[in-house]
């Protein structure tokens, strides 16, 4: 996992150089449809500086909270070896999904959509806005030169924090006590993702759907037959000299 994730991170820069149009309106009118508004949203947040600090941690080290889930569903499962091949596997099949989808939809950030924001007490509102010289240099800079130790997740829609949140819940299932400290844990960070991420809620909506479909499909093929042709032991050996 940690050798994939740059591997992971490339493919979603280079599918961010389509050059499809924007989809920040289409986003926001979602939300808007929705009844959510982005802005009211951070005004609460912003009265819980306590909760903000956990947020920030749990949202910006997805890369290490993701590591460190693994090793304890390799410790505490009641199978390990199972636990973590489904863990991978929905992991892996969850950013190549989302990265092509993403690539779809190419949005600046809800931060800049909205902009200007109001002043808040406990966090800059565009702390959320983090990657978007990335993003606007490869959909306008011909000669942008990737910097693997610097990149960025630029998927706006679906939010992979979002999946990984479900993903982890999911994962904790058979391991009660887990399960509850995961069903906090993850609600935290999913909830962090409009400040954090930027994110509008249709991407956490999107995210969600998108994460069960991919659970729901590996759950189908793990129970798929695997035919394995038999040995014939009635071959004629072949000689060797």
């Amino acid at each position: 996992m940690t050798v994939a994730w740059p591997a992971l991170r490339l493919l979603n820069h280079l599918t961010m150089t389509t050059g499809l149009p924007l989809a920040d309106i289409q986003l926001a009118a979602a939300d808007n449809m929705m009844g959510f508004d982005w802005i009211t949203y951070l005004g609460l947040l912003d009265r819980a500086p306590t909760l903000l600090g956990i947020m920030d941690f749990l949202y910006t080290s997805l890369s290490i909270y993701v590591a460190a889930f693994f090793i304890i569903v390799a410790l505490f499962s009641r199978e390990p070896l199972m636990a973590c091949r489904e863990f991978i596997s929905i992991f892996f099949l969850s950013a190549l999904t989302f990265s092509l989808v993403g690539s779809f939809f190419p949005a600046l950030s809800a931060a800049t959509h909205y902009a200007p924001l109001p002043e808040f007490n406990h966090f800059d509102p565009h702390i959320g806005a983090y990657h978007l010289d990335h993003l606007v240099a490869l959909r306008t800079d011909i000669d942008h030169r990737l910097n693997l130790a610097n990149m960025p997740g630029l998927v706006t829609f679906p939010s992979f924090h979002t999946a990984i949140g479900i993903i982890a819940i999911y994962c904790c299932r058979s391991m009660p006590l887990l399960l509850a400290l995961s069903l906090l844990l993850n609600s935290l960070m999913i909830a962090s993702t409009p400040l954090f991420g930027a994110h509008y809620l249709i991407d956490i909506i999107g995210g969600t759907f998108i994460a069960i479909a991919i659970i729901a499909l590996y759950r189908i093929g793990s129970r798929l037959p695997v035919h394995i042709p038999p040995i014939d032991d009635r071959a004629p050996a072949t000689n060797s000299y």
